[in-house]
């Protein structure tokens, strides 16, 4: 199948995350973190992306089980590049977010919810949360090679395929 690479430009407020995060600076500690996997949720150890002629699934999975979502082709060419550590001539917008965040300490991203069949996720930079899209949390996690994690009531706990050529099999 043809892949086109589209560099995405994200016009979702950028500035205002970049903002938010300047403006909250507390220290999340590895307890914490240790803490959030033991809990609810559960860490990604392995992302796998499918794509389709009209859309892409982005697979996450965990020790047990895996999510499934949904995303643009774009979103997951710049999801796979940021996977294989590369970089255009010019920087793309999750290139330039996690240029902004490598200084800062505590970063994680959280998979948290699903509402009207939309992916609630966060990222976490410094203790303070940031509402974001999940495609947009993963490439910038897979940039910065933090954790990602799902709430385990989001997880799909049999492995199987579910994604075949041109449509997505409900579960």
């Amino acid at each position: 199948m043809k892949r086109i690479l589209i560099e995405y430009i994200s016009k979702t407020g950028m500035l205002f995350i970049l903002m938010y995060f300047l403006l909250n600076l507390v220290h999340l500690t590895k307890l914490e973190r240790e803490y959030l996997e033991m809990k609810d949720y559960s860490l990604v150890k392995n992302i796998t992306i499918k794509y389709t002629p009209d859309y892409a699934v982005i697979i996450l999975e965990t020790k047990n089980a895996e999510l499934p979502i949904i995303i643009s082709i774009s979103q997951a060419i710049s999801i796979e590049k940021g996977i294989r550590g590369e970089r255009g001539f010019r920087p793309n917008t999750h290139d330039l977010l996690s240029d902004i965040l490598k200084p800062f300490r505590g970063k994680y991203v959280t998979i948290d919810s699903l509402v009207n069949n939309v992916y609630i996720a966060t990222l976490w930079v410094d203790g303070s949360p940031v509402d974001c899209r999940p495609s947009d949390c993963i490439a910038v996690a897979v940039r910065l090679k933090i954790p990602i994690f799902v709430k385990n009531s989001l997880l799909i706990k049999e492995k199987k395929e579910k994604v075949e050529i041109g449509k997505v099999i409900a579960v």
